[in-house]
């Protein structure tokens, strides 16, 4: 038990009790939960080591070590996630982003740069928490010379409360709309740019992830149905009736899943163009015109 109340005393407790998990990050991870309880930064905490908690805030530490103890995840525990180096509100109804979808981010940006674009529409299908079109919008945003606006939509609105969130934290309300939609059925315009993660995970598959995504991702964010293509099959049958001439419809997809999500949407009028590997050298994303 954390008899004391001092910040370098919760640290000591915190790193002892999880140990046995095996976390490669344990210290990190402490060190993240009992900054985001006491507003501090990391560094301060650690400078300021013979500060205390008080009660509220002890408990508080206690609960949040314990709830990692059961292997929720840090993002979770703190509502939040860092995305292209930047923090976005999650919860239980959002997937928890991770750093191999910033490769999408990536090419999106390159492939703008590429075209010249002096005014951009992007349209982000199934957008969660909203951290693909949020990042996007706020890196393209850095060029004056270019006009950019976009669209997100869900078919959750839990999950679009929670964009909407973060779409207010980074003063986007006039940049960005969000809608309840299953795919494309509240859209009316055409896009520049279409982009895409939905749930690719076979279904017999899914009890073979981690704790960490099959406990606490949403199923319906992770749930791609029995060959892992369902939605991949659902979007492509519109994707091109949304895409302006020249547009550019980019998808992450799984890592074996690259020659059957081609030809998936090479099938539905789209043109293949580029695939892009993720930092683990994995097929992440592919590119359509």
């Amino acid at each position: 038990m954390l008899r004391n109340k001092s910040y370098k005393e919760a640290l000591i407790f915190g790193e002892s009790f999880l140990k046995d998990l095996n976390i490669i990050s344990l210290k990190l991870d402490v060190r993240l939960i009992l900054s985001k309880i006491l507003n501090k930064s990391q560094i301060k905490i650690i400078y300021e080591k013979k500060n205390f908690l008080d009660s509220k805030k002890k408990k508080k530490f206690l609960k949040s070590i314990y709830q990692r103890k059961t292997g929720k995840p840090v993002s979770r525990i703190l509502g939040e996630r860092e995305f292209f180096s930047r923090s976005f509100f999650i919860d239980k109804n959002t997937l928890d982003p991770r750093s191999d979808s910033e490769c999408l981010v990536e090419v999106v940006l390159k492939k703008v740069s590429e075209k010249k674009f002096k005014k951009i529409n992007i349209l982000d299908i199934g957008t969660g928490s909203g951290c693909l079109i949020i990042s996007l919008l706020l890196e393209l945003n850095k060029n004056k010379n270019l006009e950019v606006k976009g669209t997100g939509v869900d078919f959750s609105k839990e999950a679009l409360r929670i964009s909407k969130r973060n779409m207010k934290k980074f003063f986007l309300d006039n940049k960005l709309t969000l809608l309840h939609s299953n795919w494309f059925d509240k859209i009316k315009d055409k896009f520049d740019i279409i982009i895409t993660n939905p749930p690719y995970i076979e279904s017999s598959k899914i009890n073979e992830l981690s704790n960490e995504v099959k406990l606490f991702d949403p199923i319906i964010s992770i749930d791609g149905g029995i060959d892992g293509l369902k939605c991949y099959e659902e979007i492509a049958k519109k994707a091109y009736f949304f895409l302006k001439p020249n547009g550019l419809f980019i998808t992450e997809i799984g890592s074996k899943q690259k020659n059957q999500v081609k030809n998936i949407f090479v099938e539905k009028k789209l043109k293949f163009v580029s695939i892009r590997k993720d930092l683990s050298n994995n097929d992440r994303c592919l590119v359509f015109s």
